[in-house]
């Protein structure tokens, strides 16, 4: 896994210690349109708004999957967000589910289930554990990984792939960074759980109270 360089401003955190009730948390949430991602993309927003319903001092870090859980058990992010994930290390863990998303295939045409996946190749972001499972429930589709949603509607738009597999929320017409086409049909494959992950200093901090209260 990368580490990421980052500094504190004004803030300094030894890794394994309590993390100060009022101090600034980093939140490390998917990296879904590249380094350049738009303060205003789905994952970003969402985070806000979970940090602001929470009354949590944030500030949201854009990372990919692998790398956010990295950075988590180092404790230079103090939480994470992002879908139910298969390789998280073991000084991380499930603080409190957030919501439940729809897992949808953009095409050309209307996805209905096995029957028309077993015959398509996918874009997808790098081992997500969605599309994972939806293999293992269509052995036939066939998944070309990517890093970004930009990436995977390139590779769709080119004809390199049948389509493209992600999260409806990114694929929201509000959201700049995708535009979907007149011909782009969105068919709904599946759900998945977007949980808030902490570490053993953050899973017991003030601010891991606050979130698992919200929920209640």
């Amino acid at each position: 896994m990368v580490k990421l360089v980052s500094i504190f401003l004004g803030l300094t955190l030894i890794p394994g210690s309590p993390v100060a009730a009022n101090a600034l948390y980093k939140v490390a949430v998917l990296q879904i349109g590249g380094a350049g991602t738009d303060a205003k993309a789905p994952n970003i927003s969402m985070a806000k708004a979970y940090c602001e319903k929470a009354k949590v001092n944030c500030e949201i870090v854009p990372l990919p999957t692998t790398r956010a859980f990295s950075e988590l058990q180092a404790n230079r992010v103090q939480f994470l967000i992002s879908l139910d994930h298969d390789s998280s290390t073991p000084a991380s863990e499930k603080i409190t589910k957030i919501e439940t998303v729809s897992i949808v295939v953009i095409a050309r045409k209307e996805v209905r289930g096995c029957e028309d996946l077993n015959s398509m190749t996918l874009a997808a972001f790098r081992n997500v554990l969605y599309a994972k499972k939806l293999t293992q429930k269509c052995p036939g589709l066939k998944i070309t990984w990517t890093n970004t949603y930009p990436q995977a509607i390139q590779m769709y738009r080119s004809k390199r792939v049948q389509g493209v597999l992600g999260v409806a929320r990114n694929f929201d017409q509000k959201s700049a960074f995708v535009v979907l086409q007149r011909e782009d049909i969105k068919s709904q494959v599946g759900v998945e759980d977007v949980w808030l992950f902490g570490n053993e200093s953050s899973g017991n901090s003030e601010a891991a109270l606050k979130f698992l209260s919200m929920r209640r």
